[in-house]
Parts: structure tokens; sequence; C-alpha cells
């Protein structure tokens, strides 16, 4: 992990050759941190390998290689320039939604669903 968080921090790029090295040993060292993790940290159940992974470890190993490639290619920045909030604000508002809006089962109808769509795409609350 520690070879990985510091490609967090880079906001802006001076020089882009040295910058695309960094991605390339970036990408190479979430691989290699999954496929230690899968066999590890990320399995309590031998028969489920990965089977603990998290929302986290997930988005860090599949999306954030592709979230620094295209921010690269569109601005011309790093992936410093973001911070997790929008991502806790959807999270916590998909929470509310549930939650307030459920019949006590455990069961997500549809019409929580359809709720969740018009809070995301409208940026309606909740409520």
């Amino acid at each position: 992990m520690e070879k990985i968080t510091p490609f967090f921090t880079i906001t802006t790029i001076d020089n882009k050759e040295e910058y695309e090295q960094q991605f390339k040993t970036f990408g190479e060292n979430i691989k290699e941190f999954y496929e230690i993790g899968k066999r590890s940290f990320l399995t309590k159940v031998q028969s489920q390998v990965g089977g603990d992974e998290t929302f986290y470890l997930h988005c860090l190993r599949f999306y954030m290689p592709r979230i620094a490639k295209d921010t690269l290619e569109k601005h011309n920045l790093g992936l410093g320039i973001y911070t997790m909030q929008g991502f806790e604000r959807r999270n916590k508002e998909s929470k509310n939604t549930l939650k307030r809006f459920c019949n006590g089962k455990g069961d997500i109808l549809s019409p929580n669903l359809k709720r969740l769509y018009d809070v995301f795409h409208y940026e309606h609350n909740s409520y």
C-alpha cells in the first residue's frame, strides 16, 4: 500500500513521460496488492477466494487506473485533484433512502430503486 498511495497525491504533471511511467508502476502495484490480498486479507473462507473484498478495494483495483487514465487524457492532471466527498455523499443518500423507505423486512422494493434513481439522476432529496 505504501507504494500505491504516493500516486494519489499527484495533482499537476510537469513531465508527462515520467508521470506515464509512474502510472504504469501504479497499475502493476495495484494488481500485485490485489493478488496478494485475495490469498490473505480478502479471504476468510478458503472456498471463497477474494470473498471478503470491500467496495473500496474493488474500486482501487478496477476503477482507479481507468479514472487516472481519463483524468490524464482529458485534463492533463493527476488523481490528487479528487476527493472522496462525492462518493461518501452518494453513499449516505442511498443508505438514507433504503433505511427510511423500506418495509422493514430487508427487501429492496422497486419503489426504492426508483427513488434512488431520482435522487442520483435529478439531485432530489430522498425525503
